[in-house]
């Protein structure tokens, strides 16, 4: 339990170093919005996809 909270702190520093780069390099509004959208989605899926396996919840194998 403390390893997952040390990775979910660790992952949400690095978020916010990103963010805070975008900032201070003055990116454009409309590219910081779509910058902002794809980092939320990929954090989303690590998130979902780290924290599955630590409730019992598995994804069923891909079919072939």
């Amino acid at each position: 339990m403390i390893s997952l909270l040390i990775w979910v702190l660790i992952f949400g520093l690095v978020c916010f170093l990103i963010f805070w780069v975008m900032g201070y390099l003055g990116m454009p509004e409309p590219i910081r919005k779509v910058v902002t959208v794809v980092i939320v989605i990929i954090a989303i899926l690590y998130l979902i996809g780290y924290i599955m396996p630590g409730a019992g919840l598995h994804l069923p194998p891909p079919v072939r």
